[in-house]
């Protein structure tokens, strides 16, 4: 008797229809449960849930051995490479599963709800997008801290005052200030000979002196 076979473009109910036709496997219509594991990347064990839950509904069993209909195998494994778990995209964009489901709300990740699928999930090419975008990001800031003269502000995104400005908000002087940064009193950050406190330290800073009636 020859192959069971299939014609090239597969109709679901028809092909399971005919599951109880007996005859050799056509490999290039059916792959093994162990190949179909292989394919989705997954263990062999998921696969049979998979079939269970009609997550894989054409297959057919041959002795112990569970065959799939390796269209639906291999169109499953598409849909899993173009889209990927809260988890997984937060490893791609290296940021918190809190940061992603803020950046879906926000529009900037593609999300699709649970229904279509088993859980909601993420699309794999907006994590990769937005995973580059921050990336250049980071890589321009960088650039920016390397470009800037010795003895100018650490960054942009704080605010900084010198030792005089510092002194005023401790109430002590500039060289009070300087001794405190030198041995480690209050945050500051020293570029060339000059030194910066980020003025949001500071008032910490000053609350806590206030709250304990610290003295210098």
């Amino acid at each position: 008797m020859g192959a069971f076979t299939l014609p090239d473009v597969v109709d679901r109910d028809d092909a399971q229809a005919r599951l109880d036709r007996t005859g050799p496997i056509d490999e290039v219509v059916w792959i093994r449960t162990r190949d179909a594991a292989t394919v989705l990347g997954v263990a062999v064990g998921h696969v049979n849930h998979l079939a269970r839950t009609d997550r894989l509904v054409t297959w057919r069993m041959v002795g112990r051995q569970r065959w799939l209909l390796r269209s639906e195998v291999e169109a499953l494994g598409e849909r899993r490479t173009r889209w990927v778990s809260y988890v997984g995209a937060a490893a791609i964009i290296g940021r918190s599963r809190e940061t992603v489901r803020a950046m879906v709300r926000a529009g900037r990740l593609e999300q699709r709800h649970a229904g279509t699928t088993a859980v909601a999930s993420i699309s794999r090419a907006s994590a990769e997008r937005v995973a580059a975008e921050l990336a250049a990001a980071a890589a321009e800031r960088a650039t920016t801290r390397s470009r800037r003269p010795d003895e100018a502000a650490p960054d942009d995104d704080h605010e900084w005052v010198g030792p005089a400005a510092a002194g005023e908000l401790l109430g002590v002087t500039a060289d009070m200030v300087r001794r405190m940064a030198r041995e480690e009193k209050v945050p500051a950050v020293r570029r060339g000979r000059r030194w910066w406190f980020r003025r949001d330290q500071l008032s910490v800073v000053a609350n806590a002196r206030a709250a304990r009636g610290f003295q210098v």
